[in-house]
């Protein structure tokens, strides 16, 4: 819920599923400053008909598109082909439904037969949206196909998007972030569109609205059902689209999340929609907020020329017809897709649903591309020098406190480690049971979490004010710990703020990472008797004790962020790519525990991942001489620290 929730904070489209915070600042304003320029005064979002000469360009001009459906009555259809370059929604009228018809089949026929006429047409044809929507319709009605339906058909044509639409199923176009054209529904009266069918009663072809306007690279074109235009604005619906710009979003995660967000307007019922907005209009209507639930169809196409689009999968043959494509999405399934655009926008996050096949591109790199600058030369990501800079190379501090806010995030492997932390005296720990125990029969957790209860129980009891040593702080968890005679062993890191000092002590391969401006500052350096064998504490000793531990401390100031983890952060995310996290999230305004949960899901992703390289398979490399390219799979336990004033 907290992932799904980052979604809503980020983007401020939609409600929140939990409480916004009451006295402190508010996160959801900050990501939006940071990834919206401020509007001209003139850049209105209700421009129709705003038309822009399209400048000479090199190259012909395609359309790249993905689409999201989620269902309610599950009556919307859709389609689309790459090599024509067109696109078609269809939304079946719902009252048919009520007569004990199959309220769909109008809208699934005009979309298997509009894909089929394309299909079968000549390579290279050009598109007339309004005579594939007339051939469509005929061959729907001489197949006596039962209900109706409203329909749109968008193509690109050479240089110029051409559509045609029956009824409020419709489009928009933007360019550079803003509305160039949209369509207007077409209706009767409030609700009720007009629509095609078998009957005469039906609207007719020679009814719908067509037109065209030139096109040019980077214009973006959302195509969709009344369930996304009754329940997103103009503006929403550009909001979304300077910010997936913005992000790098392919046209696959821009769907999602405008569908995304529709789906949750809809049944959101304290909030204004175009729905409520039209409904108050009608006379004798009651006074109403809220969105319309209904199925939500969005296809969101690219225009740009052959360059543009290397980096995107296009399907080489032709799309399945319409049936196959339609997606038996549960409720459920769609609550996981939309933290899912989150994390595949970010390509930080595990997925909830499979990953690209073999051969298809992974689009991680693209938000972190547009999002960072590039290092400048010489700069890197902090290597194995500790520290990175110099501790005596910053400004002066100001005079007031300083204190640590803190959050964690833990995603379980085996389930063997521990932390804790205490806000009054300022300090963390994390600890990492050896999992070798486990084989013997052993709770390879005992230590671990015995260790950080016991330093928990100390950090409590100290008097108020205290700062807290971590060495003498870990030295007394041990001792408890081990005259308890816990069984296994651990590893260990524990940082505290004393004053305007970070301190720190640890054990093994858990340890911690600095970071100011966004830069790596200091970390620490693991501690290991040879590859994956990491020294660790244990009641019996085994040749290490609280005297080898690492200890050190360095002055720090507001602002920078402490990074405490185990191993199954550190053996699985690369400073560097720690750096870009942190650097995201600072600029996004995330607090600590998004940030926590970002690292950790990047942890988890990379620890899966079997064709990329990480800290653990390049000291494999070096210390084996084993070929290696994956992650190491391991409880993943992360605290992020933010320095505060």
């Amino acid at each position: 819920m907290r992932i799904a929730e980052a979604l809503r904070v980020a983007f401020h489209i939609c409600y929140r599923a939990m409480p916004a915070p009451g006295g402190h600042e508010d996160e959801v304003a900050n990501f939006a400053a940071v990834l919206l320029a401020p509007r001209d005064d003139d850049g209105a979002s209700d421009s129709m008909d705003y038309d822009e000469p399209a400048a000479a360009q090199q190259g012909a001009l395609r359309m790249v598109f993905d689409s999201c459906y989620i269902k309610d009555n599950d009556e919307d259809a859709h389609f689309g082909h790459a090599e024509a370059g067109v696109v078609g929604v269809a939304d079946g009228v719902g009252s048919y439904r009520n007569r004990g018809v199959d309220a769909s089949a109008f809208a699934r026929g005009l979309m298997s037969n509009a894909y089929l006429e394309v299909a079968t047409a000549a390579p290279g044809t050009h598109v007339c949206p309004r005579e594939l929507l007339e051939r469509a319709h005929l061959m729907t009605v001489a197949a006596g196909t039962p209900a109706a339906s409203t329909a749109v058909i968008v193509s690109l044509s050479g240089r110029a998007l051409k559509w045609a639409y029956v009824g409020d199923s419709g489009f928009t176009v933007f360019r550079d972030g803003r509305v160039l054209r949209r369509s207007r529904a077409q209706q009767y009266h409030f609700n009720c569109p007009y629509q095609l069918n078998s009957g005469r009663d039906g609207t007719s072809i020679a009814e719908a609205e067509v037109g065209e306007v030139p096109a040019k690279e980077g214009d973006i074109v959302v195509v969709g059902t009344d369930g996304l235009f009754d329940n997103v604005t103009d503006d929403e619906l550009e909001r979304i689209v300077r910010m997936g710009t913005a992000l790098g979003f392919s046209p696959k995660n821009m769907a999602e999340v405008m569908s995304g967000f529709a789906f949750e307007a809809a049944r959101c019922s304290y909030r204004d929609t175009p729905y409520s907005v039209l409904g108050r209009r009608e006379p004798g209507k009651p006074f109403f907020t809220g969105g319309k639930p209904d199925d939500v169809t969005v296809v969101v196409a690219y225009i740009g020329v052959f360059r543009f689009f290397e980096s995107f999968h296009v399907p080489k043959e032709p799309r399945e017809p319409m049936e196959k494509l339609i997606s038996k999405k549960t409720l459920r399934e769609i609550d996981e897709r939309i933290p899912d655009a989150l994390r595949l926008a970010f390509g930080i996050g595990y997925r909830a649903f499979p990953k690209p096949k073999a051969g298809e591109p992974d689009e991680i790199a693209n938000f972190a591309a547009v999002l960072l600058p590039p290092r400048a030369h010489g700069e890197h990501g902090g290597g194995g020098d500790v520290p990175t800079q110099r501790d005596d190379d910053v400004e002066e501090v100001a005079r007031w406190d300083l204190r640590m806010e803190f959050a964690s995030s833990y995603l379980k492997h085996h389930d063997e480690d521990a932390h804790f932390g205490h806000a009054e005296a300022g300090v963390v720990g994390v600890a990492d049971g050896v999992g070798g125990y486990r084989d013997r029969g052993v709770d390879a957790a005992a230590f671990a979490r015995e260790l950080m209860r016991s330093a928990h129980e100390e950090a409590v009891t100290a008097p108020p004010g205290t700062h807290v040593c971590p060495h003498t702080l870990l030295e007394r968890a041990y001792q408890k710990t081990a005259a308890a005679g816990t069984p296994a062993a651990s590893t260990v890191a524990i940082v505290s703020l004393a004053g305007r000092s970070l301190r720190w002590a640890y054990v093994g391969d858990s340890g911690f990472a600095v970071f100011r401006g966004g830069r790596l500052l200091r970390r620490s350096r693991k501690q290991q008797r040879r590859f994956n064998c990491p020294l660790s504490l244990s009641a019996t000793g085994g040749g290490t004790g609280v005297a080898d531990a690492e200890v050190g401390e360095a002055p720090t100031r507001a602002g920078d962020v402490v990074v405490v983890g185990t191993d199954g952060l550190f053996d699985n995310v690369s400073d560097g790519e720690l750096e870009r996290i942190v650097q995201m999230g600072v600029a996004m305004g995330f607090s600590p525990l998004n940030m926590a949960e970002v690292v950790a899901a990047f942890a988890h992703e990379a620890a899966r991942c079997t064709y990329r390289d990480t800290p653990y398979s390049v000291e494999k490399r070096k210390q084996l001489g084993a070929a290696s390219t994956c992650g190491k799979r391991d409880d993943i336990t992360v605290v992020i620290a933010f320095i505060v004033s």
